[in-house]
């Protein structure tokens, strides 16, 4: 029973194994910063900005890896348009019919927590974790009372951040149309698997480049978002016409066989009324002659 449900799993490794390795894959980027893992964490960069301050969260300087990231996220967690999972069963099979009540409640709950987890992460990563406005200010005031209230607000924040990741989630499940099974494997391994590698690489380049010219820090900086943002809008204007095109692709033969098939007959009119037709014996005429 234990190696028929292994070979019965098989098959749905590459759909959704292939979207771990490249979420995997886009916090890379993020290790190119010398000394964050070891003086600061992730959230913000302290050893270039003096406190937490907005201007230096990672998704102004990796945009493209947030998003990249965040795609994973949905096709992780079996949201639109990766719910391929929901699709084959089509909400007729499992756990959906099998359970009620709080049992059936509870695997919706596990599938909200996956999304809520996944939100976290990418605000610990990209948008600054616990910072924001005032959090600075208040930590570092010589009173109980107001570090109190400092590390309240830095809740405050980061739930904030993470309620707004997980409104997207369900704002792209109300938006856009599911994908397929082939459509998220040329998605993975033709888009996001490249994109991803080329980004890692250009990251360093520049890094590199910026050092061995002795350019400050600020230049790397606006260089890497520049090349960034301009790579978001080319990754969604590539990802909308490959949809597109996949899309033409896979309904070109339906389309030629209705077009190919002969018209419906349509009944003979006569000023505007159906003109009277010939019925089979013992059928009433219903028709309205002239």
């Amino acid at each position: 029973i234990m190696l028929t449900s292994v070979l019965a799993g098989l098959p749905g490794y590459p759909h959704y194994g292939n979207q771990d390795g490249v979420g995997t894959i886009s916090i890379i980027d993020i290790s190119h910063f010398q000394n964050i893992w070891q003086r600061t964490g992730i959230p913000v960069l302290d050893f270039l900005f003096q406190g937490f301050t907005p201007w230096s969260w990672f998704f102004l300087f990796q945009p493209l890896m947030l998003v990249i990231y965040y795609t994973c996220g949905l096709a992780e967690t079996n949201r639109a348009p990766f719910d391929l999972p929901e699709a084959e069963s089509e909400l007729v099979a499992g756990y959906l019919t099998e359970y009620s009540g709080m049992r059936w409640a509870m695997f919706f709950l596990g599938e909200y927590g996956n999304m809520t987890i996944v939100s976290a992460i990418a605000t610990y990563l990209f948008l600054g974790g616990f910072s924001g406005p005032g959090v600075d200010f208040l930590v570092h005031q010589n009173s109980l009372l107001w570090g109190f209230v400092g590390n309240i607000l830095a809740l405050g924040y980061f739930a904030l951040k993470i309620y707004l990741l997980c409104f997207v989630f369900i704002w792209v499940r109300s938006t856009l149309p599911r994908l397929r099974a082939d459509q998220l494997m040329q998605f993975a391994w033709l888009i996001l698997i490249p994109v991803t590698l080329v980004n890692i690489l250009v990251t360093g380049f520049l890094y590199l480049l910026s050092d061995s010219l002795g350019l400050p820090t600020w230049v790397f900086l606006v260089v890497l978002a520049s090349v960034n943002w301009a790579a978001v809008f080319g990754f969604v204007w590539l990802v909308t016409r490959v949809t597109n095109t996949t899309t033409r692709r896979a309904q070109a033969p339906a389309i030629r066989s209705q077009l190919r098939s002969k018209p419906a007959a349509v009944p003979a009119l006569r000023d505007g009324i159906p003109a009277r037709v010939a019925l089979p014996a013992g059928t009433a005429d219903t028709t309205v002659g002239d």
